[in-house]
């Protein structure tokens, strides 16, 4: 079985200037939240064995701030592909895994996480609000045939479960 670990970058700031949409920063709700969750992930689940993730500056700084927080070690593959991906741009890239990879975590944005999930779990819909986690079970022995339907739901983390102050 391999495993396919899901994230959504973390809260980003609407309200300083910045270049373009891919060079937003995390606010201060969002560099929370990544912390919560890598905190959290680190006795949850095992570490995944290579990261894909997003160029843009979000999905950079949740990974960071995460992988610290958890105190996960495995190397971060940055793909700016992923930034503007398809659910199959994203299936395509799942596929190029080694095989001695066992759990991949790939770190993206709405609405293509939430597509990916969807249909790795045959359509079920799942809310994927910032920094949402999802640990997904594929019933596959190598990753060239990831696909529709393939996977099962094993854990789900939201930061609001795990912080004191609620945000809306």
């Amino acid at each position: 079985m391999k495993s396919i670990y899901l994230l959504r970058h973390a809260k980003s700031d609407w309200s300083t200037p910045f270049g373009n949409d891919h060079d937003r920063k995390l606010n201060d709700r969002g560099i929370a939240s990544a912390g919560v969750i890598g905190r959290h992930l680190s006795s949850a689940v095992k570490p995944p064995q290579l990261i894909l993730c997003s160029t843009a500056r979000r999905t950079r700084e949740t990974i960071e701030l995460l992988t610290s927080a958890s105190n996960w070690k495995a190397p971060v593959s940055f793909d700016a592909g992923i930034y503007d991906a398809s659910t199959e741009d994203i299936f395509s890239r799942i596929r190029l895994v080694p095989e001695t990879i066992d759990i991949v975590m790939i770190v993206g944005h709405q609405p293509t996480t939430g597509a990916v999930a969807s249909l790795l779990l045959d359509g079920t819909p799942v809310e994927i609000p910032t920094c949402a986690f999802l640990y997904l079970e594929a019933k596959v022995d190598n990753w060239f045939t990831i696909g529709k339907g393939c996977a099962t739901l094993k854990h789900y983390a939201i930061p609001r479960d795990f912080m004191e102050d609620t945000f809306d």
